[in-house]
């Protein structure tokens, strides 16, 4: 493909209650070439509120994935 590179990206979705197929973004991974990054909210009261429950587990899902 004449030196170009593809892109990827998946969202990083929060569903807190599938059967109400509801879900919130809280995160993005970009994948090019052999690179991966991981982008997330930097304000994570949405998502508090949103599944009305704790997220400490999203959290440290991010914290993972930043990781290198």
């Amino acid at each position: 493909m004449d030196g170009q590179t593809l892109s990827y990206y998946c969202l990083a979705r929060y569903v807190p209650d599938p059967i109400k197929d509801e879900a919130a973004n809280f995160g993005v991974f970009v994948l090019e070439g052999e690179k991966v990054r991981f982008h997330c909210v930097s304000d994570w009261s949405r998502l508090k509120k949103f599944g009305g429950e704790g997220i400490a587990f999203l959290k440290e899902f991010a914290r993972a994935a930043k990781k290198d």
